[in-house]
């Protein structure tokens, strides 16, 4: 895929920050002005140079030292504009840095529009609103500065080579024509390798990611050799872009030396025959080529700025396509179209001719169900694997909506879904007990805490960690059944109207299974269960069969247990 800066893409990417007041506009207007005021200083100095070097052809001690120091003044003037552009620059790209990701952040995460991205519509979000959004705000001014410093620049000089010889202006011109024609030709390849490599590194990191994540599961199956061809096959591909990117770049390179080589030729041979004619003086002459130089960069800033402006259409196309695919989701969730199934808040679990497929449309799982809870009520899902268990309650959690008909359950907060896998976020132990709250949030003191984790059978794994404030990796130092009860306590914490449990217990032996059902059933929460263990009938009073086919049967728990 070739990106390509469209209109699109800017009014996805540039444009909001700019459609609201905010502290950007300060530090873009101060950025203006010391733009400006820099362009007046390199004009001062350009008429400084020009004094003294008349000096000296005249051999005017008295002039050529008064205008050395009327030099020197200016330049000692230019140090504090000049040096703290750089530092300004830096407050605006982070000022738009923070702005774009926490805006992008906050619709990756609205509605849990994360959850519904496939790989094929974006591949490595984390990656784009990470990196890309830092590269896209410091390149998109880096350019921006550049433009409009050349626009200065080019207005400034001008008319004082215009002034000392037309000519001198016309092959200026000229020449940067010839020079900017040729960067399109030499780099134009390069903005399509530009968006292939961002995709390849983002590959490859993320493999890297995912090896991390997985490393006991790889290493048990011994999969080691596996896992390092595959990598090596996606560093492979990813040097054999970024040896066609540095081809292509060196042969821009070397255009680009011998263009600016010849700057320190070209104004010499117009402006030398003037000078040694007699009609222009040597501090003319130098000036001349000085304001050639000006010219020419002004002119020809596509070619210093090509590489940047790749990499930049590369990474504003990468977000503008992330950000479009939010727009889609965000559209799609406020008009429903006849293939999502609908939900309505209600007190328990109800299901109206409820058909669930695949949320690639390719597989019916349920069709047409229809069952009731009451509040309290206890619900347990049977059937064989692969039949849709845990696509229903991923329905039911509001995960996966393709399909028809009705789902009436509690808002999400009221309701706690119980996986197989435990998430373990980064944080605190009293941080894994508490999510998806914090403690603070939720108003739960210290006391509570360690009394839910006595109640799940964890109180000795404070002491063992270091207390409530210890930091680690979770998902190592606790077991899967650890983390499955931690599960359970953050139910007892948060209290919980519905709460679905998908295989939660399936890492507990047979007594800690008993007890953790004690203790949800105690809430008088109504419970959805998934799970394999025909002895957890028992703390049911309904069994919802699925059946191959998206066939189904809906009976008392007393009478299924019979069969």
């Amino acid at each position: 895929m070739k990106p390509k800066l469209a209109w699109n893409n800017l009014k996805r990417v540039v444009l909001p920050y700019w459609r609201r007041p905010s502290i950007g506009w300060v530090w873009l207007l101060v950025l203006l002005a010391m733009l400006l005021l820099i362009s007046y200083i390199n004009i001062r100095i350009s008429y400084s140079e020009r004094a003294v070097f008349n000096a000296l052809e005249t051999k005017d001690a008295d002039q050529f030292w008064h205008n050395l120091m009327l030099y020197a003044g200016v330049l000692v003037c230019s140090v504090p504009v000049v040096g703290s552009f750089g530092w300004v620059k830096s407050q605006l790209e982070m000022a738009w840095r923070r702005w774009l990701t926490t805006n992008i952040l906050e619709r990756y995460l609205k509605n849990r529009n994360f959850v519904k991205i496939t790989t094929d519509q974006v591949d490595n979000p984390d990656e784009r609103i990470q990196q890309d959004v830092m590269y896209f705000c410091t390149e998109a001014l880096t350019v921006a500065m550049a433009l409009l410093d050349s626009a200065l620049a080019f207005f400034a000089f001008v008319t004082i080579l215009y002034l000392i010889s037309p000519i001198l202006l016309l092959v200026a011109i000229a020449y940067s024509i010839v020079g900017t024609v040729a960067t399109l030709l030499f780099g134009k390849r390069l903005v399509g390798m530009h968006y292939e490599q961002q995709k390849l590194e983002a590959e490859f990191r993320y493999n890297l990611v995912y090896l991390r994540d997985n490393k006991e599961a790889i290493g048990l199956y011994n999969g080691a050799e596996r896992e390092g061809s595959g990598l090596k096959h996606r560093l492979s591909k990813l040097l054999r872009n970024l040896s066609s990117i540095v081809s292509w770049q060196r042969n821009l390179t070397l255009f680009k030396v011998s263009y600016d080589y010849s700057l320190l030729i070209v104004p010499s041979l117009v402006s030398a025959p003037l000078y040694l004619s007699g009609q222009i003086e040597l501090g003319m002459m130098v000036q001349a080529a000085g304001a050639f130089g000006r010219v020419i960069g002004a002119l020809s800033v596509v070619i210093a700025q090509f590489q940047t402006f790749a990499r930049l259409s590369a990474i504003i196309s990468r977000l503008s396509d992330f950000i479009g695919v939010l727009e889609t989701i965000e559209n799609k969730g406020d008009d429903k179209g006849p293939g999502e199934i609908v939900t309505r808040i209600a007190p328990a679990l109800v299901a109206n001719g409820l058909t669930l497929n695949t949320p690639d449309g390719a597989r019916t799982l349920v069709r047409d169900l229809h069952f009731e809870t009451k509040p309290g009520g206890r619900m347990i899902v049977a059937g064989p694997s692969g039949v849709g268990k845990s696509s229903l309650v991923r329905a039911f959690a509001g995960l996966w909506t393709a399909g028809t008909g009705e789902i009436q359950r509690p808002d999400l907060s009221d309701m706690m879904v119980l996986p197989q896998e435990t998430y373990m976020p980064l944080g605190t132990l009293r941080d894994q007990i508490t999510y998806p709250r914090s403690a603070e949030e939720a108003g739960i003191d210290d006391a509570r805490i360690l009394s839910v984790l006595n109640i799940v059978s964890l109180g000795e794994l404070v002491k063992n960690v270091g207390g409530l404030d210890s930091i680690r990796t979770w998902s190592d130092v606790m077991s899967p059944g650890e983390r499955q009860r931690v599960a359970f306590a953050r139910m007892l914490l948060a209290n919980p109207k519905l709460v679905l449990l998908d295989e939660a217990t399936s890492s507990l032996d047979d007594a800690t299974e008993a007890k953790m059902y004690d203790l949800v059933t105690a809430t008088g929460a109504t419970i959805v269960s998934v799970a394999h263990h025909q002895a957890l009938i028992a703390y049911h009073d309904t069994v919802l069969e699925l059946m191959p086919g998206g066939g189904w049967r809906f009976v008392p728990a007393s009478e299924y247990s019979k069969e």
